[in-house]
């Protein structure tokens, strides 16, 4: 597939650069080049690749390395490069880098994440990219210059054939001069942490304890997710796969809509507490994989599996190569499991028809309504026994106390419904313009109040009832709307909570003391 190729292409670019860059490390091991035929192979000295000394590589030093193939012209990375007085090169790219310019570059110079210290003449562009910059007197320069980040030390006397272009950031430069020592020693070699910068670690931190407090706040959440990853192992790469691919596109579509650009945060929000919660349960199931064929103790302690699949993790993204491919794929296997644990969820959370109720009684306790073919029939039921279904013969005699018995509505219908309602409010916008979300919130208090239902919910067939079976009032109605919005602020969790909770009520229900019922079929709404 497209998406996988590109990976692999991406993987091997990095994993080559990497081998490349740590066998110029190697002076030992030099990388090798054809030889022409009758050409007699230089020494083993003549073949170093970067200074043993902590001087910065000139012309000389270069021009023995392997990166020097006939007229090409140098790209440094990683190193500092010193172009001496008299000294003439076609052009200069230098990457994590320094470079010091005291002779003649007839082409472009491209210096990122370094210092350019310029003394000597550019005929063409000069472009710098978080990093400093160093002009002197002597400084020619006879095409645009392009300075991004700071600081910049610039002489008045210095010669400029056109306009310079200055994007100062002040001392942020410094501030993040890890990023470059990462970018050269880390992702160039295919990994993600490296022993020599302490700030990926700390990174690193955050995430496993953002993980850890997910997994303490939401223990049943991750071990679903646990079972998913173990018992469906193919299926969870698979929707990670999907997920990954299919994201941008629906992005697209929904912006293109235009409408649908208010469905955009929801989309990503769910994607990202989808990311975090897969990648939590992943090192569940690392560490609990791992005790296992080590016979260790502790399988089935979640904290334990954490800890244990926590350091292995880590431990990996410190490889190169294997490094960067891990994480790419505990990113895809993990929200794939998240999918589909949330799938089974929900799924779960439909059960059977919707003429059906499951309502637990006391071992004592006789039924409240008495069977008749019009109305609802309950069945006694004991502790040890599972809840007993009510049936519905006839969905048009089902009354305001009845309505409570009805199933819940779990999380994808309820979401469907709210998207039918955003996109109507969205249509509405441009007439009612500033005044957007008052409108928002008395179409749902009005609708609430009405009918207990809204258009979208309509569609979906879903009706809001208060726990107690009355039907909803205006200070009901109110505060439900209102609390919705303390359930979007917290990253929409109030709003997933109804896929978890076992009565199916976002926080807002919680708050109001409300549920959403699935009204069955021939019920009118309206």
């Amino acid at each position: 597939m497209p998406w996988a190729s590109k990976l692999l292409s991406f993987l091997i670019f990095f994993g080559t650069v990497g081998l490349q860059a740590q066998q110029a490390a190697d002076p030992d091991n030099p990388p090798t080049k054809p030889e022409a035929p009758g050409v007699q192979k230089p020494e083993k000295s003549e073949q170093i690749e970067k200074p043993k000394t902590d001087e910065p590589m000139d012309i000389e030093d270069w021009e023995r390395t392997a990166r020097h193939r006939g007229n090409r012209d140098p790209v440094i990375f990683g190193s500092d490069f010193l172009l001496r007085p008299n000294e003439t090169i076609r052009e200069l790219v230098v990457i994590g880098g320094n470079a010091d310019i005291q002779g003649h570059i007839r082409g472009e110079l491209v210096v990122i994440g370094g210092k350019a210290k310029i003394s000597g003449r550019v005929d063409r562009e000069a472009v710098v990219v978080l990093g400093g910059a160093e002009i002197s007197d002597s400084a020619r320069l006879g095409g645009e210059t392009v300075l991004i980040g700071g600081p910049f030390d610039i002489s008045d006397n210095a010669y400029f054939a056109h306009d310079k272009k200055l994007f100062a950031l002040g001392n942020l430069i410094p501030e993040i001069e890890w990023i470059k020592s990462w970018f050269v020693h880390g992702l160039m070699y295919g990994r993600l942490l490296t022993f020599g910068t302490y700030q990926p670690w700390i990174v690193a931190l955050f995430w496993l304890l953002l993980y850890l407090i997910v997994l303490v706040v939401f223990p049943s959440a991750i071990k679903s997710t646990v079972r998913a990853l173990e018992g469906k192992p193919v299926a969870s790469i698979c929707s990670g796969l999907l997920a990954m691919v299919l994201s941008a596109p629906l992005t697209v579509l929904l912006v293109i809509t235009i409408v649908g650009i208010l469905v955009v945060p929801f989309v990503k929000l769910a994607m990202l507490l989808a990311i975090i919660f897969g990648k939590a349960a992943l090192i569940c199931f690392l560490g609990r994989n791992l005790s296992r064929s080590a016979g260790g103790a502790g399988i089935d302690n979640l904290l334990f599996s954490f800890l244990v699949g926590a350091v292995l993790l880590t431990l990996a993204y410190t490889i190169p190569v294997f490094g960067l491919l891990a994480y790419s794929v505990a990113g895809v296997f993990g929200l794939g499991g998240a999918l589909v644990a949330l799938g089974g969820t929900f799924k779960r959370e439909e059960g059977p028809a919707s003429t059906l109720v499951a309502v637990p009684l006391g071992p004592n306790v006789q039924p409240a309504v008495s069977p008749a073919p019009s109305a609802v029939t309950l069945a006694p039921a004991d502790s040890s026994t599972p809840p007993v279904m009510a049936s519905i013969s006839n969905p048009a005699t089902i009354g305001p106390s009845e309505t409570i018995l009805l199933p819940r509505a779990g999380f994808w219908k309820r979401f469907l419904a709210l998207l039918l309602d955003l996109v109507l409010i969205g249509m509405l916008i441009p007439l009612v313009k500033a005044w957007a979300i008052f409108f928002g919130i008395a179409y749902f208090v009005t609708m609430w109040t009405w009918k207990g239902t809204t258009i979208g919910s309509i569609v979906v067939g879903l009706k809001v009832v208060r726990t107690d079976g009355t039907p909803v009032s205006f200070p009901v109605a109110l505060v439900r709307s209102l609390s919705s919005v303390f359930s979007a602020v917290v990253l929409f969790l109030g709003f997933l909570w109804a896929g978890w909770d076992r009565e199916k009520q976002a926080w807002h229900d919680k708050i109001a003391g409300t549920v959403v019922v699935r009204m069955p079929r021939g019920f009118a709404l309206i």
